[in-house]
């Protein structure tokens, strides 16, 4: 009789306790995004020359191909190419690729 007051107990925690956990597929622990992002750097890059949507692509599809990039997202408008990159990847090699695309790093922030 006890084992049924358990087993009745756990199958309320499960179904009606936990219904995000279990009827979501959720998991019971999260990891939180400080911890997932550890060994990711964020870089800003200024960059001279981009006056248009198109100059942000160009830009963009240079840099992606850089060895531990992981995102970019360039702004004419701001003049900046955001980067987020594995630690260690060599920022120049991000520069000479923004060169490759026709504009001019000019500095980072």
């Amino acid at each position: 009789m006890r084992r049924l007051g358990t087993l009745i107990g756990i199958m309320f925690l499960l179904f009606i306790g936990l219904p995000g956990y279990v009827l979501h597929s959720s998991p019971l622990f999260v990891i939180s995004q400080s911890q997932a992002q550890e060994g990711v750097e964020e870089k800003v890059i200024k960059v001279d020359g981009m006056t248009c949507r198109k100059c942000e692509k160009a830009v963009e599809k240079e840099v992606k191909k850089v060895s531990g990039v992981i995102e970019v997202k360039a702004d004419h408008k701001s003049g900046t190419c955001k980067v987020k990159v594995k630690a260690g990847t060599n920022l120049e090699d991000i520069k000479k690729a923004i060169e490759k695309a026709g504009y001019k790093p000019v500095g980072e922030s």
